[in-house]
């Protein structure tokens, strides 16, 4: 940071004598949008949701028609961006706390405020909530006004009473009260209003069209119900997909599912819930023509340079999908318009791919301010100035470690940690219908496109506590390791024995005393109650079904301990003692861990691995007990496939696990 803000202080001395010969640093307006996918007339004017406001701001720029967020989420997107860190080297894959992963990163408007500019942010910027949360004692900005709650009492909209889509994070329909993104705007046109003796760096995040899908009556009366257009959503769409991105696509399953399922003309159903997105998405648009007509107002249009961007798409039931956290064009692919006056002509249009992260280097160079080595974009000024030179750089996305997409001028290939693939063919399939990874005749392009792979991906961080950065010794008598991935079936080594994966339609042999643990084991992801990720299989003990309250202990038959080390997924209450699970020898409890109470950004339960060295105890017989004694908040206990093993990580763990225990 040092170096940076030495940098810039030669910069701005040499800005300074330039400035006297009649030229100065420009403004910058930096304008984000949440969720806003492609399926808008900024991109095709046959395309249903109306953004006639980001059309007017392309004509005064260049417009970018192959933009691609750096990965399908709100924190790890938004991270890569204000960092210049793509995922695989800042460790951000998902809802990770991102300041905690990166201490000493310096965000964009940091770089600008160390080189003279001042500062103003409102809205959404970084992601909000814990995971996006800057640090007091190094804010991301001089001045910001936070993101307001929803206006919004009773009901929902939708009709929903249970479930994701029951709560005003979940809902969808025409909303009469104060859009919260007017407070936003309303912040930053005041900003406009006010002298500044230096250039100015000014961040609008508007929320919408982010869930809830809100906006106006006046708005939904440009999309009648019984016109709503739908994406497509062909039957059987997912057959020639691999497990890894049907597991994604069916992430928050229950919000494409209950809606298809809905009547149709119901407040609840599919259509209008794509309706509502329609019409959030054009009240978002609104709020960048209020920025557009302040800007202009204010006379400094002409020394200001505006970035609009997109932290990612949507989809909105294609792909059996109405989230993002996938591979797919429709949750990758955002608008993205720079307005460089002196530099962009207007009305231009580039149709090379670039990246999200490419924004921070581009600023700094349209800026004049030096450049920031560790940043992994690339600068776009080249592009802006002629749209049509050649650029052999591909889009690369990430969805979790090991997963990634290249998109090139007409394909999208997906490389998945297993080593399954997809690849799509955007010339004849935008949708992506069809994937052609198994067809001979593409397996050149294939080859061509892995060469882009990431040859290096950092280990995800996760704080202490949750999942940890280095094998450490557990307070509970083990070791905590990494956890799987949601879905990945891990298969007990030749040498390993396998206790339970509780795939069965019973406990096997395990008694149940009391009520928390039902009849049978459960199935992930069914319910609400029952999101889960880490998991194995489908199968697994979840005593969150009946709600909290419920008590029980679930006991193993007895077994001889014939391994150095007991393996297990735990997740849920980090309740010592009452929501647990113990190791008994000799009748009496030897080792025991409980769960860490932590959910990810999609609001599932995390079970992470855990591991017990028993080798003390071999050749002794000994029980496992699960524990759920608690009847309070996170009074539930997730436990799945407990192995004995040799090994000092699970045989068939994800690669981040076997890092973390030294393999």
């Amino acid at each position: 940071m040092f170096k940076v803000f030495a940098a810039c202080v030669v910069l701005v001395l040499a800005a300074g004598q330039v400035a006297a010969a009649g030229s100065s640093k420009p403004n910058v307006l930096f304008i984000a949008i949440d969720d806003m996918n492609d399926w808008t007339t900024l991109f095709d004017e046959s395309n249903p949701i109306h953004t006639p406001n980001l059309e007017r701001l392309a004509a005064r720029g260049c417009f970018f028609s192959k933009a691609y967020c750096a990965s399908a989420g709100c924190n790890p997107s938004r991270t890569a961006l204000l960092t210049g860190l793509l995922p695989t080297s800042s460790g951000v894959y998902t809802a990770n706390p991102w300041r905690e992963a990166l201490p000493d990163a310096v965000t964009l408007p940091q770089y600008f405020e160390s080189c003279g500019y001042a500062t103003r942010g409102a809205g959404k910027i970084l992601h909000h909530g814990p995971s996006g949360a800057g640090v007091e004692t190094n804010p991301d900005f001089q001045e910001f006004f936070k993101m307001l709650p929803a206006r919004k009492t009773g009901p929902t909209y939708n009709g929903y009473t249970e479930g994701l889509l029951a709560s005003t994070s979940g809902d969808w329909g025409e909303h009469a009260e104060k859009m919260i993104d007017i407070d936003t705007v309303e912040w930053v046109e005041e900003r406009m209003d006010e002298e500044w003796d230096r250039p100015l760096f000014l961040a609008a995040g508007i929320f919408r069209p982010h869930l809830p899908f809100y906006a106006p009556p006046a708005i939904f009366e440009q999309y009648p119900f019984d016109e709503t257009r739908m994406p497509p959503m062909p039957k059987d769409d997912l057959n020639d997909v691999p497990p890894l991105g049907v597991i994604m696509a069916h992430g928050e399953f229950e919000r494409y599912q209950k809606p298809v399922a809905a009547p149709v003309n119901s407040p609840g159903s599919l259509k209008k819930m794509v309706q509502s997105y329609q019409a959030s998405a054009t009240f978002a648009d609104s709020m960048v023509g209020r920025l557009l007509d302040k800007l202009d107002a204010s006379g400094r249009a002409d020394s200001t340079i505006i970035v609009l961007w997109a932290d990612h798409g949507y989809h909105l039931g294609d792909k059996e999908n109405c989230v993002k956290f996938t591979l797919w064009e429709k949750a990758n692919h955002v608008p993205f318009i720079i307005v460089a006056p002196g530099i962009t002509k207007a009305g231009s249009r580039c149709d090379r791919p670039v990246s999200l992260v490419d924004i921070y280097p581009t600023l700094l160079e349209l800026c004049g301010l030096p450049a920031k080595a560790d940043n992994d974009g690339q600068s776009l000024v080249p592009l802006l100035k002629n749209p049509q030179q050649k650029w052999s750089r591909p889009a690369i996305m990430t969805q979790g470690r090991g997963n990634h997409a290249i998109r090139t001028d007409r394909w999208r290939y997906i490389h998945y940690k297993d080593g399954t693939e997809e690849l799509y063919d955007h010339e004849c399939d935008p949708w992506e219908i069809t994937n052609l990874a198994s067809d001979a005749r593409y397996a050149s392009v294939i080859e061509e496109h892995k060469q882009w792979l990431p040859k290096t991906e950092k280990a995800a961080y996760f704080p202490e506590g949750w999942r940890p950065r280095r094998k450490r010794k557990s307070t509970s008598g083990g070791e905590t390791v990494a956890p799987a991935v949601v879905g990945l079936a891990v298969k007990a080594g030749p040498n390993d024995i396998l206790i339970a994966d509780f795939e069965g339609e019973t406990y096997d042999g395990w008694t149940v005393a009391g009520d928390a643990f039902g009849a049978r084991p459960a199935i992930a992801n069914v319910v609400p109650k029952n999101k889960v990720t880490g998991c194995q299989g489908h199968g697994l003990v979840n005593t969150s079904l009946g709600g909290d309250k419920p008590t029980g202990m679930l006991t193993s038959p007895e077994f001889t301990i014939e391994r150095k080390h007991l393996h297990f997924l735990i997740g849920a209450g980090n309740h010592a003692g009452k929501t647990c699970m113990n190791l008994l020898v000799d009748g009496a409890v030897v080792r025991t861990a409980a769960g860490s109470a932590q959910k990810d950004d999609q609001q599932r339960e995390i079970l992470v691995w855990h591991s017990w060295d028993v080798a003390e105890f071999s050749g002794k017989k000994a029980v496992l007990q699960i524990v759920d004694q608690h009847s309070g908040g996170w009074g539930h206990i997730n436990i799945d496939y407990i192995v004995q093993s040799d090994d000092v990580a699970c045989a068939g763990e994800p690669e981040e696990a076997k890092q973390v225990q030294g393999k």
